[in-house]
């Protein structure tokens, strides 16, 4: 009788306890949210024979640091940091899918991702990624219009006087991220050289149907491209 007891006291012990403390909110937890290339589709090169493509990375936080980077990796006439692209029906003439970055944003922050596809030549500027910072750091938070004019001036970058054959400019667009208490907002915001875009869902891996997305037609210094884009939560 007393272990019956003692025991129902205890359970009530317990479940006092678990009403006294404060459930952690979904509502405020980190989104990790991952920009993907679904597939970038060459129609025209940028010159005769094969493009080496590869993708500028801008990141603005608006609570935090500004960063910037480049894909597949920052290796400049090498292998590693390029994908070789041609047109017409080759095997080379689409890549993907392919994780281009993943930001944590916290529960009321913004972020931008500036997105500029290239196709290496000549070379860039040494001091590119401070002068990114600093056309980064101007930027005021989710204005579309200041966005895309940002997106032109870091191209603008590449096409430095002191370098005889600059890289070249394929397209370029960017994302706005919001973590509002938990869930998503974004706004895709077109940049240099696109044509056409096409938002809503593209067909994935498997033919699944892929939402959050972007289809986008780059048509700049003597090239063609299609890319398609999406955001996922990790």
């Amino acid at each position: 009788m007393q272990n019956r007891m003692f025991s129902r006291i205890v359970i009530f012990v317990i479940a006092i306890c678990a009403l006294a403390t404060p459930a952690i909110s979904q509502t405020n937890r980190n989104l990790k949210v991952v920009l993907n290339l679904q597939r970038l589709i060459c129609h025209d090169t940028t010159e005769r024979g094969e493009d080496e493509v590869y993708i500028v990375v801008g990141v603005k936080h608006y609570n935090g640091p500004t960063g910037q980077f480049r894909r597949p990796a920052d290796m400049p006439h090498n292998n590693a940091g390029y994908w070789s692209m041609n047109d017409g029906e080759r095997s080379n003439s689409q890549f993907g899918p392919y994780g281009i970055d993943e930001l944590d944003v916290a529960s009321g922050h913004k972020a931008t991702l500036f997105v500029t596809i290239m196709e290496e030549d000549g070379g860039r500027p040494d001091d590119w990624t401070s002068r990114a910072s600093n056309i980064l750091a101007k930027v005021p938070e989710k204005r579309a219009q200041a966005i895309s004019e940002a997106l032109k001036d870091i191209s603008n970058i590449f096409k430095l006087f002191d370098i005889k054959d600059t890289d070249d400019v394929i397209g370029s667009f960017a994302v706005n991220v919001e973590n509002d208490n938990g869930k998503l907002k974004y706004e895709y915001i077109r940049g240099l050289g696109v044509v056409s875009q096409d938002g809503g869902t593209i067909v994935g891996n498997n033919n699944s149907v892929v939402d959050k997305a972007m289809r986008y037609e780059f048509e700049h210094d003597g090239s063609k491209y299609r890319g398609e884009f999406y955001l996922s939560l990790r």
